[in-house]
C-alpha cells in the first residue's frame, strides 16, 4: 500500500471510538476490553502473512488501539466526551491535568465553554427594526361616482392611494456582561404631515431574576433622563419604580417620580397602588378585572389640586361599524415590515374579495412560479456543492472501507459456515446509504453511489447467532462509511434465521437487534 492510502487511512478528528468499537455511550470498562480483544483478533498484524493485508491490518489495528486507549483512560475519555478528538490536543487546553478528576475536567470544561459564549455574546449585538407604512386605498372601492359632477368624475376616474402614516424603529443591544445590557434605539413617526422622533441609551442591569433596574436618556423634542426598575415581592406581589426629568426646548420642563405595588388578587383580578410625585401629585388605588367579553375598574384618586372617585365598565359587543383593511407583514431576520392598507370605509364585497381571495391567490402563484423553483434549485446547487467538496474525501473512506472488508473476509466465511450448520443468523443482503424506498431485493435509491454493500461487515459482527447494533451513525463502524455526506441515511438488513427469510430497515442512528420475529416475511 503506497503512503497516500496510508494517509487517507489515519484516524480523523470526527472518528467516533464508541461506534468504532460498536460499545454504548456509557461502557463499563468490562465491555471496552470485550470489543479490543474481538477487533484485535481480527485487526492484529500478526494474523495476517501477506504483505499488503499485514499493511492494512497496521492502520485498522492503530484506529482500534487509539479508540481502547483513550476510552480505557478516565481523564481523556472525558476530555473525548466533551470536545471530541480535538480536545485530545494537549496544546492550549487547560483542562488536561492529570491531578484531576474526569467529573472536574467535565466540570472546568463547562466554566471554558460558559466563557467562551460570554466572549461571544459580548461582541455581537442584537438589531431589532420595524418600518410600518399607512396607506389610505378607499378610493379604489368608493361607491359615490354617480354623485360626482363631470369635473370631480375626472379627477375619481383616477383613484389617489397617499401614505397617511408611517413609523420607523431601531434598537440595538450590547451585551456589557451576563448581567449588564446596553441598548440604544430610536423611533421616527408621521402621521398627516407632522411627525416626532426621539434617540435614546439605557442600561438595564439583572440583579437577579427577581430584579432588575435601568437607566435611560433620550434627545428629541428635548431631553429625557429616566431610571426604571422592578422588584418581585411575593408569588404575587411586584413593585415598580419610575422617576423621570424632561426638558424642553423653551427651557421648561417637567419632574416626576412613580412607585406602584401590584396585587394578583385571583386570576382575573389585579390590584394596583400607586403614588406620584410632581405636577399632579398624588395616591391612587385601582383594582381591575377581566374577561374574556368585559373590562371593569374602580380607582379612587387622591391629590392636588383634585381628589376624585371613578368607575369604568367596558363590555364587547360585535362591531357596528365595520372597515376592511389588509395588513400585509414581512419579517426578515430581525427586521419587521408592516403595511397596513385601508381599503374602504364600508363593509364591501369587493373589498373583501380584493384583501383577501386575490393576496393568496397572488402569493400561491408567485411561491408556486418563482419562489419554490428558486429554492429548490438552490438547494440542489447547494447539496451539488457540499457532494464536490466531500467527493475526495468520501473516496478516502471508501478505500479505508475496503480495506476493512478485505481483513474480514476470511473470518466471515468461517463464521457463515457454522451460523448455517446450526440454522443461525445469517445476512443475506446488507445496504446502508440513501435508501429512498426499502424493499425485497436490492433497495431503490437515487443511484449506487449513495449506497455500500455491508452485508459482510454485519456478518462479522455476528455473535452466537446474535447482532447488536449500538445507538449512533454506523457509519464509524469497520467496513461502513458515510457514501451520502449531509443526507438522511438507513440501514436495510435481509438475513436467514431458522432457513426463513426476514428483512428490517433502520434510520442511520437507531440501535439495532436481529434477529426478531417481526422481521420475518414468509413463515
Amino acid at each position: 500500500m503506497t503512503a497516500s492510502n496510508q494517509e487517507d487511512l489515519a484516524p480523523e478528528e470526527d472518528e467516533d471510538y464508541y461506534s468504532l468499537l460498536n460499545i454504548p455511550r456509557d461502557a463499563p470498562q468490562s465491555s471496552i476490553n470485550d470489543a479490543y480483544r474481538r477487533l484485535s483478533r481480527l485487526y492484529h498484524p500478526d494474523k495476517h502473512v501477506v504483505a499488503e493485508q499485514k499493511q492494512r491490518a497496521e492502520v485498522m489495528f492503530g484506529k482500534i488501539k487509539t479508540a481502547y486507549e483513550v476510552l480505557s483512560d478516565p481523564h481523556r475519555r472525558a476530555i473525548y466526551d466533551s470536545v471530541g478528538v480535538a480536545g485530545l490536543r494537549t496544546e492550549g487546553w487547560q483542562v488536561v491535568q492529570r491531578t484531576k478528576t474526569p467529573q472536574e475536567i467535565r466540570d472546568e470544561y463547562e466554566q471554558l465553554a460558559r466563557e467562551q459564549a460570554e466572549r461571544r455574546l459580548l461582541q455581537r449585538t442584537n438589531p431589532k427594526g420595524s418600518v410600518t407604512l399607512f396607506i389610505n386605498a378607499t378610493d379604489l372601492f368608493c361607491s359615490y361616482g354617480d354623485e360626482l359632477d363631470d369635473d370631480e368624475l375626472d379627477d375619481w376616474l383616477l383613484p389617489q392611494v397617499e401614505v397617511t402614516g408611517m413609523s420607523f424603529t431601531q434598537s440595538i443591544e450590547a451585551p456589557l456582561t451576563l448581567r449588564d445590557t446596553a441598548t440604544m434605539s430610536g423611533n421616527l413617526s408621521t402621521s398627516n404631515g407632522t411627525g416626532q422622533g426621539q434617540v435614546s441609551c439605557s442600561v438595564r442591569r439583572l440583579f437577579s431574576d427577581r430584579c432588575w433596574a435601568e437607566a435611560e436618556l433620550g434627545v428629541g423634542d428635548g431631553l429625557m433622563v429616566s431610571t426604571r426598575a422592578f422588584r418581585s415581592l411575593g408569588r404575587h406581589l411586584h413593585a415598580t419604580g419610575h422617576g423621570f426629568i424632561y426638558l424642553l426646548p423653551n427651557g421648561l420642563g417637567r419632574v416626576g417620580l412613580l412607585g406602584s405595588l401590584g396585587c394578583q388578587l385571583d386570576r382575573r383580578t389585579v390590584g394596583y397602588l400607586s403614588y406620584r410625585v410632581g405636577r399632579p401629585a398624588g395616591v391612587q388605588a385601582m383594582v381591575v378585572r377581566e374577561t374574556e367579553h368585559s373590562r371593569q375598574s374602580v380607582s379612587l384618586y387622591v391629590g392636588v389640586p383634585h381628589s376624585y372617585v371613578t368607575g369604568s365598565l367596558t363590555v364587547t359587543l360585535p362591531e357596528a361599524d365595520v372597515k376592511a383593511r389588509l395588513v400585509a407583514k414581512l419579517s426578515r431576520a430581525s427586521q419587521t415590515y408592516t403595511a397596513h392598507v385601508r381599503l374602504s370605509d364600508e363593509l364591501q364585497a369587493s373589498a373583501v374579495f380584493y384583501g383577501t381571495v386575490v393576496p393568496l391567490l397572488a402569493w400561491t402563484a408567485v411561491n408556486r412560479l418563482l419562489v419554490a423553483p428558486y429554492v429548490s434549485r438552490r438547494q440542489k446547487e447547494e447539496a451539488q456543492r457540499r457532494r464536490e467538496a466531500n467527493r475526495e474525501r468520501t473516496a478516502a473512506k471508501r478505500r479505508e472501507a475496503e480495506a476493512a472488508v478485505s481483513l474480514m473476509r476470511e473470518t466471515v466465511a468461517r463464521i457463515r459456515q457454522a451460523e448455517e450448520l446450526r440454522r443461525g443468523l445469517v445476512i443475506t443482503a446488507a445496504w446502508y446509504g440513501r435508501i429512498v424506498q426499502a424493499g425485497s431485493g436490492d433497495p431503490a435509491n437515487g443511484g449506487m453511489e449513495d449506497l455500500v454493500d455491508v452485508t459482510i461487515p454485519l456478518q462479522c459482527l455476528v455473535t452466537d447467532s446474535k447482532l447488536i447494533l449500538q445507538e449512533g451513525t454506523k457509519s464509524h463502524l469497520p467496513g461502513f462509511f458515510d457514501p451520502a455526506p449531509d443526507t438522511d441515511k438507513s440501514l436495510q438488513v435481509e438475513y436467514l434465521f431458522h432457513n426463513a427469510r426476514h428483512q428490517v430497515t433502520v434510520a442511520d442512528t437507531d440501535p439495532l437487534r436481529i434477529p426478531k420475529p417481526s422481521h420475518r416475511t414468509e413463515s
